[in-house]
């Protein structure tokens, strides 16, 4: 697992400001983003969730009804490849860490953290991995595997790790440039390697949706994985298979990508260091939405890692500033609405960012509810559409159309987005 009200400003483009992530304003919650902004020092790549530790669960705490939830503790690397850090917030413990391994790791280049704890981490120029466990805060190997080599079953350069929950390791090589595949003991069991309907090249990160997960909605597994130096994305079966490509409607002619993760809902979100963003796709690689701002409203600098818990929804990203914590929210997309004189109706339709529950009503112009057109209705990427029959009596009125967005995850009673249109009934206007 590779595992912020933002502004969208990106490319030439102004947008009104996204609720697709927002701050944490959570009294449980908020020591985590600050801890996170004010200790993490420096560019880090990729940051990751090490261990999620859940206290009562959520809304279990009826004194305060706050989400009661524990970050245990996180693992990233520098921008010192050889250096990887371990941090536990709002402990004492020291911030920068080399790990005690008995043998020298060269070249740091991705960590992954497993449901368990476990710790697993990729180094490119010693093509080996690391297993590894967090006691306190501080690094423990528990075994050191592979070895540098061409033949299937050998590691040229591996740049990303992934474990699945059966166990099994998928291994991204950009000097053998394959998938390797490995069972829980180490042996070999496949490798996946560049054909014509799969033509990867010069990869350079990747990440895993497990299916098979607990904590997903999407029972489908599959790899995103950025080639071609970053400039390619693509969602890839386990068996090699492309499953999907960026479409033609995303707005970047120029990006660099840099690193992916996905979210309960198998959405995929991607660092580009060279706008200074982070997009969101949904599991087809659908555009959603690009992000570029902290969640203290400051322009993110050279985004690198990221990483989301898909729980409680919530998560942590990388830039040079630091590591900035996040919880992900919902927001309106494309939402078009007006009156119809062939319908003598109000009709609109609507996207959304994230997965929601949505409510649509119509006002009039005393605030005074006229029709409730869905009432928290769970959406997930469809277009949420809507239409309202225009009552006798009601041209030349102005009604308003109100919509709310609840998220799904553990944020959604303390964050609604309301979003609100005015529209004039004029039945002599044509469509």
């Amino acid at each position: 697992m590779k595992n912020f009200i933002l502004m969208i400003l990106f490319a030439g483009l102004i947008r009104a400001q996204s609720t697709t992530w927002i701050q944490p304003g959570f009294e449980q919650t908020q020591h985590m983003w600050m801890d996170a902004l004010n200790q993490f020092d420096g560019q880090l790549q990729p940051v990751v969730l090490a261990d999620l530790v859940q206290v009562n669960g959520p809304f279990t705490d009826i004194q305060n009804e706050k989400l009661n939830a524990e970050i245990r503790g996180l693992v990233g690397i520098s921008d010192t490849p050889d250096l990887v850090w371990s941090r536990v917030p709002g402990s004492t413990w020291p911030f920068w860490q080399a790990p005690n391994f008995p043998v020298r790791r060269r070249g740091a280049s991705d960590i992954f953290s497993a449901e368990n704890g476990k710790i697993y981490i990729s180094w490119r120029w010693s093509h080996n991995l690391s297993e590894a466990h967090l006691e306190g805060g501080r690094f423990v190997e528990d075994v050191v595997w592979g070895q540098a080599g061409r033949a299937d079953g050998q590691l040229g350069e591996p740049v990303s790790v992934a474990v699945t929950t059966k166990g099994d390791y998928v291994i991204l090589e950009r000097l053998n440039n394959r998938i390797s595949i490995f069972n829980a003991q180490h042996v070999f069991q496949r490798a996946i390697y560049p054909t014509r309907q799969f033509p990867m090249q010069n990869p350079v990160a990747m990440t895993l949706h497990d299916g098979d997960a607990h904590w997903t909605n999407l029972r489908e597994s599959f790899l995103v994985i950025i080639d071609a130096d970053g400039e390619r994305l693509l969602r890839v079966s386990l068996e090699g298979r492309i499953l999907s490509v960026v479409k033609q409607d995303f707005p970047f002619k120029t990006y660099k990508f840099v690193n992916a993760t996905t979210d309960y809902y198998g959405c995929v979100y991607i660092t580009d260091t060279l706008n200074d963003c982070i997009h969101k796709f949904d599991p087809d690689l659908n555009y959603l939405v690009s992000l570029a701002l902290t969640p203290d409203g400051e322009p993110m600098i050279n985004p690198t890692g990221i990483t989301l818990d898909n729980r409680y929804g919530q998560g942590w990203f990388s830039d040079s500033t630091g590591v900035h914590y996040f919880w992900v929210g919902t927001d309106t997309l494309n939402w078009r609405t007006g009156f119809s004189t062939l319908k003598n109706a109000v009709m609109g339709a609507f996207r959304l960012t994230e997965p929601a529950y949505v409510t649509v009503s119509v006002k009039n112009e005393s605030g005074q509810v006229l029709a409730i057109l869905m009432e928290h209705q769970k959406f997930l990427f469809d277009t949420i559409k809507y239409k309202w029959p225009i009552p006798w009596g009601f041209d030349g009125s102005t009604v308003q159309l109100e919509v709310q967005l609840t998220p799904t995850y553990a944020s959604r009673k303390y964050f609604t987005k309301t979003v609100k249109q005015e529209i004039t009934i004029d039945a002599s206007s044509n469509d």
